[in-house]
């Protein structure tokens, strides 16, 4: 098959559009459509997904509604302890919201953590003597399963340390979450320190400087 009919290509494509890029492609195996029409077929997929906005902003430009969202959407990963997260969030440096069409598919934030937090954090991987040089937390990140295989995730971070490229960052993650540890490691984030203990399982502290 034509390399433009990858698997790859088609995990990037909106979930509205995989039936009929799907239909294209059989379509072609049965040579009814040429390999032309096919390449501009899934060249004006790929255009109409990279018009789809990514949202990124302090907390005090955000709504309320905006606010509530995202805060809803990082609930629904049930990784956070809700208590004090209103706060949490308002405290952040950037927040980032990724729509496709008129459905908020994924989210990921900038904080700025609060000291005893970061010292606790760096203290549990064993390299306590490091949390000064930290000052912002790559953090809240959060897909809709129904939108996962799109890059969301990649793209939301990706953006944010674009934002903030002079500061040093840290990131945690479940120490079994094999795929944000390959997303943090291709942006530069190396894995530092032992697991660690955390409230909702053991966590893994990546360090990017």
């Amino acid at each position: 098959m034509n390399g433009i009919c990858r698997r790859w290509d088609l995990h990037r494509l909106i979930t509205p559009d995989r039936f009929l890029i799907n239909a294209v492609l059989m379509l072609r195996v049965r040579n009814v459509f040429p390999d032309l029409i096919v390449s501009t077929l899934m060249s004006t997929m790929h255009l109409k997904r990279n018009l789809m906005p990514m949202i990124i902003k302090p907390p005090s430009e955000c709504t309320d509604n905006e606010i509530i969202v995202f805060k809803g959407m990082v609930s629904q990963g049930r990784q956070v302890t809700e208590r004090g997260l209103d706060d949490l969030i308002k405290q952040a440096v950037f927040l980032a919201f990724h729509y496709e069409g008129d459905q908020l598919a994924g989210v990921a934030a900038l904080k700025k953590p609060r000291k005893e937090y970061k010292s606790r954090t760096f203290q549990n991987a064993g390299v306590v003597e490091q949390a000064d040089k930290f000052d912002l937390e790559i953090g809240w990140t959060f897909t809709l399963k129904e939108y996962e295989g799109l890059h969301i995730c990649s793209n939301l971070i990706q953006n944010l340390i674009e934002k903030s490229q002079s500061h040093n960052m840290y990131a945690t993650t479940s120490s079994k979450n094999s795929r944000m540890d390959r997303i943090l490691t291709r942006f530069g984030f190396a894995k530092v320190g032992a697991p660690y203990r955390g409230r909702k399982g053991q966590l893994q502290l990546y360090l990017r400087h």
